[in-house]
């Protein structure tokens, strides 16, 4: 994976919303209408809420750090905005909503409307919409400070998303492996809130 912290990915011509490259860089079409931009898979990019591509989409995104990765051609699970997307294969920067066993290895928040198999963006840091489960644990989560967890639901209606555990609830060890930050805003079940992604959750993720 790349050493630097954070790199600019080389073209980006679209909304990130809107990224959803066949092949490294398609929304750029080159002299031969091809793109030349492989070396970008994989890369770190930072944003903030002034900047045009996330301004243009202000109720959706906020400034944050970002990553451009291939979704996994073989994955079961259908891509949705707000979904935690695991690694399937971190050296290559390629990412599944298949939940794998023990829900460790969690890449980001997709924020960008990908397909199967294409190029798209997801974010490691910051502020950021989460799907949540259907019916969160919690029975009133809290508007602000909530600690947000992977559901680890595994395959079905709610794969790949978020819960709020019971205040009196003891965090397991492998809970912990499941943490992503915490809400900014009152979550409902089977909706986007807003969670912040800790920075040490973000390294972890991703370094």
């Amino acid at each position: 994976m790349p050493n630097n912290l954070v790199s600019q990915v080389e073209i980006l011509t679209r909304l990130i919303t809107l990224v959803n490259d066949a092949y490294p860089g398609s929304s750029y079409a080159g002299p031969t209408n091809q793109a030349y931009y492989g070396s970008q898979v994989g890369a770190r990019f930072a944003l903030g809420d002034d900047d045009k591509t996330i301004a243009n989409n202000s109720t959706t995104l906020s400034g944050g750090l970002f990553q451009y990765v291939q979704l996994y051609a073989s994955m079961t699970a259908t891509p949705k905005v707000g979904l935690i997307a695991f690694w399937k294969t971190d050296t290559s920067y390629i990412a599944t909503f298949d939940e794998p066993t023990g829900v460790s290895d969690m890449a980001g928040i997709l924020v960008s409307a990908t397909s199967i198999g294409n190029y798209g963006i997801i974010q490691i840091d910051g502020k950021v919409r989460v799907q949540f489960r259907a019916t969160i644990t919690k029975a009133t989560p809290a508007a602000t400070g909530d600690l947000v967890l992977a559901a680890a639901a595994g395959a079905g209606a709610d794969v790949a998303t978020a819960d709020i555990l019971a205040d009196a609830t003891s965090l397991t060890s492998t809970q912990a492996r499941h943490i992503l930050g915490i809400t900014i805003t009152s979550p409902t079940g089977g909706a986007a809130s807003f969670v912040r992604l800790g920075a040490a959750i973000g390294q972890r993720m991703n370094f």
